[in-house]
């Protein structure tokens, strides 16, 4: 079962995901973030071989309008929500996931 984690995307936050494929045949990794008080959902799926990543950046997503795999985009003003990262082929190949925060900080 999935467990939800939660992201933040500001001016102060980057929020970038990672999942790797540490098992020795592909697998379908399925993407979901949930936003607008768990009412609205945007969501990814793509196929990683093995020892490959798959990188989500919220903030590129957000900013350039990228489409789900249902054409959806997320709202301009979205700021945090949660994500759920699933194994679709049940191989249980995931080598882990996580979460960057990046406090961004006055440049000098």
């Amino acid at each position: 079962m999935p467990s939800s984690r939660l992201f933040q995307y500001d001016a102060q936050h980057d929020s970038i995901i990672t999942v790797g494929n540490g098992g020795a045949k592909p697998t379908q990794a399925a993407f979901t973030i949930v936003y607008n008080q768990g009412t609205q959902k945007y969501e990814l799926a793509q196929t990683l071989q093995p020892d490959e990543q798959m990188w989500i950046d919220i903030g590129k997503l957000i900013r350039e309008n990228v489409p789900d795999k249902n054409g959806k985009t997320l709202p301009p003003g979205l700021t945090s929500g949660s994500y759920d990262i699933r194994d679709l082929t049940n191989s249980l190949a995931f080598s882990g996931s996580g979460v960057q925060l990046t406090s961004r900080g006055p440049t000098q």
